[in-house]
Parts: C-alpha cells; sequence; structure tokens
C-alpha cells in the first residue's frame, strides 16, 4: 500500500455453510484490521471497503436502508463476522478519522460465477432447483455494476459514507432478468 492514494479492500470469506468460525474470523474480521489499521498507519487518503448487505442479515421482508443496524442472531457465520468487521471494525476505525467509504453489495451473479447463488440460478435455468424457499428473496449485484460502484465510491464517495449496491428485493423465480446476463 506504500506510495498509493487508495486502497480498495475487497478481500473476504464467502461460503455456506461453514462451521469453524476460527478462519471466518481471521479472514472478514482480523483481515479487515489489519488492512485499514495498515492505511491509517500509511496515511493513505482514501479506502473502499466492501462490506455486504449480510450484515443485516434477516429483515424479515423490510426494506431497509445503509441506516438500518440488524440486531439479533445472524443466519450464517458469513453474516456474522461481517457485521463484526463492519460495525465493530471499520465504522469505529471511521469515527477515529479513517478516510473509508463503505459499499455494500447484495447477492453477487455474473459470468463465471462459481458460488452457492451462482449454482442456485444455474439449476433454476436448467429447471433443477429442486426447492425454492417460500419467501427468500434478495437484492441481486451484477458484477460488472458492482465495480463501477467501487470505481464511483472512490473517485466521489465519501468518507465516514455508507452506499448499498443493489437492486430492489426479488425472488429466485422472479429473477429472470437476471438470467439475461449469465
Amino acid at each position: 500500500m506504500e506510495g498509493t492514494d487508495g486502497v480498495f479492500h475487497v478481500a473476504g470469506l464467502y461460503k455456506l455453510g461453514i462451521r469453524d468460525r476460527k478462519i471466518a474470523q481471521r479472514i472478514n474480521v482480523e483481515g479487515t484490521r489489519n488492512v485499514l489499521e495498515l492505511m491509517k498507519e500509511l496515511l493513505i487518503k482514501k479506502g473502499v471497503y466492501t462490506s455486504t448487505l449480510a450484515v443485516y442479515s434477516d429483515t424479515r421482508g423490510e426494506t431497509v436502508d445503509e441506516s438500518y443496524r440488524f440486531t439479533g442472531r445472524h443466519i450464517s457465520v458469513y453474516d456474522e463476522t461481517k457485521w463484526q468487521a463492519h460495525f465493530e471494525v471499520a465504522l469505529p476505525m471511521i469515527k477515529d478519522c479513517l478516510p473509508l467509504v463503505i459499499v455494500l453489495p447484495g447477492a453477487v451473479y455474473g459470468p463465471g460465477d462459481t458460488s452457492a447463488i451462482g449454482d442456485t440460478l444455474k439449476d433454476f435455468i436448467k429447471g433443477e432447483l429442486k426447492i425454492i424457499p417460500k419467501g427468500t428473496v434478495f437484492c441481486w449485484s451484477y458484477i460488472e455494476d458492482i465495480v463501477h460502484a467501487h470505481i464511483l465510491a472512490m473517485e466521489k464517495g465519501k468518507p465516514g459514507e455508507s452506499y448499498i449496491i443493489a437492486g430492489p428485493p426479488a425472488r429466485i423465480e422472479d429473477a429472470f432478468v437476471l438470467i439475461e446476463k449469465l
């Protein structure tokens, strides 16, 4: 990072069903702390931290904005550790004058996707999705839109602000518009 004007912190462990909290804690929480502390030490002029809409966990159908703060039991280790990185690491460092912008993508999809979400969409396209949990919705984020939003956050985002990068809530079975982009 030395000598750079800006830093994008996009690393994180995203895996559904992970049971070992230690690795998720080490990557999502301590890894974020390490990157942001080094940014502060090196006096980096601006950073963009990639959080996730998962920090809001299950909103029980409520549409939320950047001011929402989830309290309660998280539905996955990923949600919990990203929540910790966002609310217990990034936000306190922003309050301590770290020039950081936070972006919160939703469920990411796009060409070449090998994630559980990508597999679910592919199974849906092929008619092989056996079960669709009733009422489950995601706020979808196309990968090219996420990249563009990160660049805008670095160029025009206000340090201390958070920006959701996602469309409106949509069920998997209503995701035909997404399928065209795969």
